[in-house]
């Protein structure tokens, strides 16, 4: 059974029901093995000067689609259409730092989309769309955030990033405030189809086979 005991909702319950209490922030991502977030670590401290705003390394994953405030009670909804979302597992490199200047944010991406992530994404922001819940607007940017509210842009990292990622899964997030900063809590997480790895052809096409929900994506 899964249940959380911290403010917001408790998770599924051995019942397979959801107890709730006050509303959450949600998002899709996806989670970053737990050695690619040391060695990125490692290489912030080697290659970046200090951040006055660093993400810890227990926070890095990157976006899918952000749902917003969402009412406990509608997340046995959401995961059901969740459950629905089909998508091959895929890879990429995360080799490339960028830097958004409004909100001063310097982040860790790919110069290569796999289409089975772009895909994923616009699945699961029209799943958001389509049960009422708010999507961001902008061109989807794979990334992984390094650092926050940076008065300036960071010079050159000193070492080039290449951090090459696997992924199998994807999960819900929960945004969760403490007095020591933003915690992400995974709620619930679902498994991306294996790839046929007998297959000649599935291998060569493997990244561009589509994902699809339960609306045809």
């Amino acid at each position: 059974a899964l249940q959380r005991t911290a403010a917001g909702a408790l998770q599924r319950t051995a019942a397979g029901a959801y107890r709730y209490n006050s509303a959450m922030r949600l998002f899709f991502g996806l989670p970053l093995e737990q050695q690619t977030c040391l060695d990125i670590d490692h290489w912030v401290t080697r290659s970046l000067p200090p951040m006055v705003h660093p993400v810890p390394l227990v926070n890095f994953h990157i976006t899918l689609a952000f749902l917003g405030q969402v009412d406990p009670g509608r997340l046995e909804q959401l995961s059901a259409s969740a459950d629905d979302i089909r998508c091959p597992q895929f890879e990429l490199t995360l080799n490339e730092t960028g830097f958004w200047n409004k909100p001063g944010i310097l982040w860790l991406g790919t110069s290569e989309i796999p289409p089975p992530l772009s895909t994923l994404s616009v699945s699961l922001k029209y799943l958001g769309n389509r049960l009422g819940f708010s999507a961001e607007k902008r061109r989807y940017q794979p990334h992984v955030t390094l650092a926050r509210r940076c008065a300036l842009p960071p010079p050159a990292a000193i070492e080039p990033p290449c951090f090459p990622a696997t992924f199998d899964h994807f999960s819900l997030y929960e945004s969760v405030t403490t007095r020591s900063g933003m915690r992400y809590d995974i709620v619930e997480t679902w498994p991306l189809e294996q790839r046929n790895m007998d297959s000649e052809t599935s291998n060569a096409t493997r990244s561009d086979r589509p994902c699809r929900g339960n609306d045809g994506f």
